[in-house]
């Protein structure tokens, strides 16, 4: 043979290589089709059936319920802005007991922006309540806690919900009624939810993105299944008001 013994690598060596790659394979995409068969489970037959209960015991209760809204705002583009407040405020205007909004700005333009398309809004907002914090740019999580601590001052209780809402996020019209309920549970302290991308440049960009989204939400609802998620989005989550004022949050 003109090929020298062992420049192919030896017989064994790769023998094991291929051993290891098979089980890490294997290994890996059944806990794939785990997750993937216990999201579909819980998207189909348990959430219903729990949000179908939760929805009973809410209406069955009829105490009054309190949205609060933390919005942090800074450096999105103008066009964001607006879709975003205006989804925003008709959300709010929704809330069957009354909503709150408090957002964090830095930008003075902002501000302004913000407060022209609360008194412009053409939703009833007689029930909604407006508050702009203006603050330095310190980061996201200083933003957070100042407006924890506005919404602290309001008194919310554990009947209450507070909607934490980055200021590039549109949230759904009926989110207070969505969320709401699931809290009647008093083992439930926070919610995720599914989310979806708006970008509208067809491009690899936006399919990573729609691929991301989607790989979340297969997770998620795998581990809804247990009663408990590892995460919740800094996108869009909501929170028993009461746990999200606590000092100790």
């Amino acid at each position: 043979s003109l090929v020298p013994k062992g420049a192919l690598g030896e017989v064994h060596k790769a023998t094991n290589t291929i051993l290891i790659l098979g089980f890490l394979g294997t290994w890996r995409y059944t806990w794939a089709a785990i997750n993937f068969t216990r999201a579909i489970l819980y998207v189909k037959v348990i959430y219903p059936r729990r949000k179908a209960k939760a929805i009973a015991r809410f209406n069955a209760r009829g105490a009054p319920c309190h949205a609060y809204f933390l919005v942090t705002t800074y450096m999105v583009e103008r066009d964001t802005t607006i879709d975003c407040y205006r989804a925003l405020f008709l959300a709010a205007s929704n809330a069957r007991d009354g909503a709150t909004i408090v957002a964090s700005v830095v930008d003075g333009s902002d501000e302004r922006l913000i407060r022209s398309l609360y008194e412009t809004s053409h939703h009833d907002l007689s029930r909604v309540k407006l508050v702009l914090d203006r603050i330095k740019s310190n980061g996201k999580r200083d933003a957070m806690a100042r407006t924890l601590k506005l919404i602290a001052n309001e008194c919310p209780t554990a009947r209450d919900i507070c909607v934490f809402v980055d200021g590039d996020t549109m949230v759904p019209a009926d989110i207070v009624a969505q969320s709401a309920p699931m809290f009647t549970n008093p083992k439930v302290g926070a919610l995720t939810t599914d989310e979806g991308i708006i970008i509208h440049k067809k491009n690899l960009f936006r399919d990573w993105f729609i691929l991301r989204f989607n790989q979340r939400q297969v997770m998620m609802s795998s581990m809804g299944v247990s009663n408990r998620v590892l995460t919740l989005t800094g996108r869009m989550s909501v929170f028993r008001a009461d746990l999200a004022t606590n000092p100790q949050f």
